[in-house]
This record gives structure tokens, C-alpha cells and sequence, in this order.
């Protein structure tokens, strides 16, 4: 799946995604908040107790 793919995926995950610029975010990071969208669509567990530290930061970092 190409990054543009990808991005477009969780962002409509997100629901608001004008908040952030997905876009910024590494490899890496788009793969562990995937990880978290897949894990939250296959439990229904809430997102935020799947949210690592690391990964919370990487968002602050590209929040608008």
C-alpha cells in the first residue's frame, strides 16, 4: 500500500483528521498507528489504552 493509501486510510479511521498531517509521521509511526487501528477494529478496545508513549508523541508532533 502506497504512503497516500495509507495516510488517506487512517485519517478516515480518525473521523476529524484536519487535526493532524499524517503525512509527517514516519514509516515506522504510520505502521504502529495501524497496528492500533487494526487492533481496535478487531477488539473494539478504545484506541487510547493502545496508544503508546512513543507513538502519543509522534502525534503531538504533527498535530495542526
Amino acid at each position: 500500500m502506497n504512503l497516500q493509501t495509507r495516510v488517506e486510510r487512517l485519517e478516515s479511521a480518525i473521523g476529524d483528521a484536519a487535526g493532524w498531517d499524517l503525512t509527517l509521521l514516519t514509516e515506522a509511526e504510520l505502521l504502529e498507528l495501524e497496528r492500533v487501528q487494526t487492533q481496535v477494529e478487531a477488539t473494539g478496545e478504545d484506541a487510547a489504552t493502545l496508544i503508546t508513549p512513543e507513538l502519543e508523541a509522534a502525534l503531538e508532533r504533527v498535530k495542526r
